[in-house]
């Protein structure tokens, strides 16, 4: 077990449920969710895929800033750039990823349900992407430690099982 302190990442999909898993498991722990950063450039209600890289670049100069254990929350884009962040981080963080999974389907009903008003036709693309494999190579290539989560199942289910993982490999709630 690392003494460093933990940079808990969860990767997903939109709506697929992370910040609601998030807010369940860890009740009032501060999340980065690299979404502020990156609607910071936003120009007529879109940002620019150029630009997300720069909301993603200032999120980790924030996270680069912090003492403590932190969770950190990402969708599915800009995969290589991330992993390689993360590795960057490995020297002041003990880094874990949880790579959240569920079918297209249920990420759209989910994001139908909670009726986000962002753009919707670019969530849906978001929610295409094929995901984790690309991520999972790259995390193995770089030896960024991370665990598939089932995220078909129940809220409480969910939280079951991620709280098992990580007690299981000895990490500890915030």
């Amino acid at each position: 077990m690392s003494l460093l302190p933990l940079l808990l990442v969860f990767i997903g999909k939109p709506a697929i449920g992370k910040t609601t898993l998030i807010r369940h498991v860890f009740p009032g722990a501060e999340v980065i969710d690299v979404k502020p950063f990156v609607r910071s450039y936003r120009v007529q209600g879109h940002v620019p895929e150029i630009d997300t890289a720069r909301g993603y670049e200032d999120m980790y100069n924030y996270i680069s800033s912090l003492k403590g254990p932190c969770i950190l929350e990402l969708g599915t884009g800009h995969a290589e750039m991330n992993t390689l962040k993360l590795r960057g981080a490995s020297d002041r963080f003990h880094v874990v990823a949880i790579f959240c999974e569920a079918s297209e389907e249920t990420c759209k009903r989910r994001l139908d349900e909670r009726g986000d008003p962002y753009d919707h036709e670019a969530m849906l693309s978001r929610i295409a992407r094929v995901f984790p494999a690309e991520h999972i190579g790259l995390f193995s290539k770089y030896k960024v430690e991370y665990f598939k989560m089932n995220m078909e199942g129940s809220l409480t289910d969910s939280a079951n099982i991620l709280t098992q993982v990580l007690t299981t490999h000895g990490y500890h709630h915030f």
